[in-house]
């Protein structure tokens, strides 16, 4: 399914800093049928009705990145008053989604729509002011609508992609607190904010407006790979350091010249949180649970238990297994999701097993195999670690406040 509009949308208007603004553009969107309903559902099956793309055009790669079709004019700032254009314009592309469609057999593949996402960052002839508002104006060249968008350049609510900080929080009192401050601009290479080394910055409370200045923007690390030997920055690093900051409460971070962060919490329970959805995450990974109605989304379904659910479901017995002389060869793929290929390996016989069934799979495939037994010791480690301290009983899987941790009964 699909729908065709006059061209790319406009979703966005952002300050990188005082000297790029952003602005993003997309040229569709996905949608997935997501309703627990149909033959599909709780499944790894897929039909090309269980997701579309509407598309809104393609943007104009060659216009957009003219100069001369974007304009910032300002009444409040003498450098914008008679109008200027950006001094060059880069381009960063990426996939905004993906739909996988139907079956094609010349490519022993499916079929995908990807539209795309394209920002492109402006570099300003001259640098925003603190406080003072412009206008974008954006030519029929690129889009026919001729937007005119306002902005305000105040780094206590100007949100910045370029500041990077743990969005989960901070602990209270004695805790390490900092964040690194990067920003790649696609064909433009790596923001370069060593102009910006000794910057003023604050750790603002946006409730009460008081703001404490704490340490100043640094350098930190030239580019560098991290993990699996990956470039995952492609920029230099620099940093701010704000563990000065010990007292409770909801604050943005803010760099003089840059923005702001999102806002963020300093607690003393601050991973309770992102240890429920943890816990309930391993749950929603288990096969056979049943439907309760105090659980909302239901895990998943069919629970797979012999003689009960699927109506005539069986588990044969099978010769098969990772040191068998054939495992290598009399299947493909994912072995263990292709039960059609074990089913020349059966016992005489065809003995069942009643008992096999349980366990946690992975992903939205439904393999339970010796791989995944090492969870056992990913969630007991922390217990361990902790002497018991991780003994939440309210996670919300279905044994919950039966007075044992919850991560024991996962």
């Amino acid at each position: 399914m699909c729908g065709l509009v006059a061209g790319a949308k406009l979703t966005e208007v952002k300050i990188l800093d005082r000297d790029y603004l952003m602005v993003t553009y997309i040229e569709g969107d996905v949608f997935f049928k997501d309703d627990a309903k149909g033959p599909n559902a709780f499944t790894d099956r897929f039909s090309k009705e269980d997701n579309w793309v509407v598309h809104y055009g393609q943007l104009d790669i060659e216009k957009c990145t003219k100069p001369l079709n974007w304009e910032i004019t300002s009444k409040e700032d003498p450098s914008y008053i008679k109008g200027k254009n950006p001094v060059i314009i880069f381009r960063k592309s990426k996939i905004h989604g993906m739909a996988q469609l139907e079956w094609d057999n010349s490519l022993r593949d499916w079929k995908i729509d990807t539209p795309l996402e394209h920002t492109l960052y402006l570099k300003l002839p001259s640098s925003l002011l603190q406080g003072k508002s412009y206008k974008l104006s954006i030519s029929s060249e690129i889009d026919k609508t001729k937007p005119v968008i306002d902005i305000v350049f105040d780094i206590f609510k100007s949100r910045s992609e370029a500041i990077h900080l743990n969005l989960i929080g901070f602990m209270e009192g004695d805790s390490l607190k900092s964040a690194d401050i990067y920003h790649w601009l696609g064909d433009g290479k790596a923001r370069d904010y060593s102009s910006f080394e000794g910057a003023k910055v604050w750790v603002f409370e946006p409730l009460s407006g008081i703001k404490y200045e704490v340490e100043p923007l640094k350098f930190f690390t030239k580019r560098n790979s991290d993990v699996g030997g990956h470039d995952l920055t492609a920029s230099d690093v620099w940093i701010t350091d704000f563990s000065k900051i010990k007292k409770p409460g909801i604050y943005r971070l803010v760099v003089e010249g840059i923005g702001s962060s999102q806002d963020f919490e300093i607690k003393k329970q601050l991973y309770a949180e992102p240890f429920k959805v943890s816990v309930k995450g391993f749950y929603y990974m288990r096969i056979g649970e049943e439907i309760r109605s105090n659980i909302k989304p239901v895990p998943r379904q069919p629970r797979f238990i012999p003689n009960k659910d699927p109506e005539g479901f069986k588990v044969i017995i099978t010769t098969m297994q990772p040191y068998h002389p054939e495992w290598k060869t009399f299947s493909h793929g994912d072995v263990w999701d292709r039960p059609n290929d074990w089913a020349r390996f059966a016992k005489k016989g065809n003995p069942e097993n009643p008992n096999a069934f349980g366990g946690h799979s992975d992903a939205l495939d439904w393999d339970r195999h010796l791989g995944h037994v090492s969870i056992i010791y990913d969630m007991l480690f922390p217990f361990i670690l902790t002497e018991g301290k991780l003994s939440d009983d309210d996670t919300g899987i279905a044994e919950s406040y039966n007075g044992i941790p919850d991560l024991l009964d996962e």
